[in-house]
């Protein structure tokens, strides 16, 4: 309580303080004010306070209103017209209304049916943004710039001969980061509230990969959860003292055990296809000795009702073997029975794209990249079981090791 009294009292001698000053030297005294007042109530750790770990700044997106359509729009339409003033204020350095408002309206008059109809025919009023993955992002950004493409091509042609494109190109960019910041604070605000809770034991997750993301991703997503996540564990050197989706990679298989009694971990999940089955021993018997549990994440889809797909011609325990065996040894099961067009070794291994172009046509074709370890071929070949590579020569010397490593089957 004296703290609070305390508290009051400065306040109060600052605001008598602030009548001797001039504007700018209190606007600096309130900003200085506001800062100590927030880090002084987040060393208090009031929960009244603590809007984002309690989940209070969330409920704002609970509001009925605030989920329909319609409101979208409109709000869309605010955008467009604080990112066309902040285009033409940076532009010309004139932050007045007077100077800005003729030129602003003649581009908001344009760019608010165009962005609209441009959003429209994308499907951007369509999703959900509480789910929206990288793919719906990337449509936003696209969209802004085409409609803003379509708002100059429309000002330059009907309204005015002598529209500056560099405004438009500073609307496009102040646009794409309103558009896709106020689409994802709701992500944002979700992530840093799941982060933020202090329940459940510390958990290590063996395998800052693909899979291992994903396990994070699960144990923050599940409030239930009896785990917290606090660290990344890979054996890949490359990975040491990364961060991965906001979680470092504290150690490796060997340092395993001194950053258990570290973080004073309960579980080990392992996440990684990749480990043999005697390290998955060593960590179970590591587990076993210090007293804590070992877990493995595994993705599966169980038939369970409805017609069955179509079998394989292989017999089951034949399928299962096989599939054993290429979790085993990183083999794809189109490259099982290929050998190499220049040295004949067999099998051929996945590898991963290493370009923008090798990706693009990875994405638009049947065709997917496969590399032979005894001499260093790459090449093409369709997914299905037919036999035809096309040349794509890379030298032993000029194997990247990174990508050496991280082969593996791609489940």
């Amino acid at each position: 309580m004296l703290i609070l009294y305390a508290a009051g009292l400065v306040l109060a001698s600052a605001a008598l303080v602030s009548m001797l000053m001039t504007g700018r030297e209190a606007a600096l005294l309130v900003v200085a004010l506001l800062l100590a007042g927030t880090f002084g109530i987040n060393r208090l750790g009031y929960d009244e306070f603590a809007i984002i770990r309690n989940g209070t700044a969330m409920r704002v997106y609970e509001v009925p209103a605030f989920n329909k359509s319609m409101f979208v729009v409109f709000f869309d339409l605010l955008l467009v017209a604080t990112a066309t003033c902040c285009a033409i204020g940076l532009k010309t350095d004139n932050w007045g209304f007077a100077a800005m408002r003729a030129p602003a309206i003649a581009m908001i008059a344009v760019l608010a049916p165009v962005t609209v109809t441009v959003f429209s025919c994308m499907g951007l009023y369509r999703g959900t943004w509480r789910l929206a993955g990288v793919e719906d992002f990337v449509r936003l950004g696209f969209g802004v710039i085409g409609a803003t493409l379509v708002a100059f091509v429309v000002c330059s042609t009907f309204v005015s001969a002598g529209t500056s494109i560099s405004v438009f190109v500073i609307y496009a960019l102040v646009k794409v980061a309103f558009s896709i910041g106020s689409r994802g604070s709701y992500q944002i605000l979700d992530a840093s509230h799941r982060r933020a809770r202090a329940e459940g034991a510390p958990a290590l997750i063996y395998g800052a990969g693909r899979k291992g993301a994903s396990a994070l991703r699960e144990l923050l997503a599940d409030f239930a959860a009896p785990l917290r996540p606090v660290g990344f564990i890979d054996d890949d050197p490359g990975k040491s003292g990364k961060v991965i989706n906001g979680v470092p990679v504290v150690g490796s298989g060997r340092t395993l055990e001194k950053a258990i009694r570290r973080f004073a971990a309960g579980a080990v999940v392992i996440a990684s296809d990749a480990l043999p089955a005697s390290r998955v021993s060593q960590i179970g018997e590591l587990c076993d000795r210090m007293g804590i549990a070992m877990l493995r994440m595994e993705i599966s889809f169980d038939h369970c009702a409805g017609q069955a797909l179509v079998p394989s011609p292989v017999s089951a325990p034949g399928a299962a073997a096989a599939l054993a065996g290429a979790r085993a040894t990183g083999v794809d099961a189109a490259a099982r029975e290929c050998n190499c067009p220049t040295c004949g070794s067999s099998p051929l291994m996945r590898s991963h794209a290493r370009s923008i172009v090798e990706e693009l046509r990875k994405r638009i074709s049947s065709r997917r990249l496969f590399r032979c370890q005894a001499c260093g071929w790459r090449g093409w070949s369709r997914v299905d079981d037919t036999v035809r590579y096309e040349r794509y020569p890379t030298p032993p010397s000029q194997l990247m090791p990174e990508f050496d490593a991280v082969d593996v089957v791609l489940q």
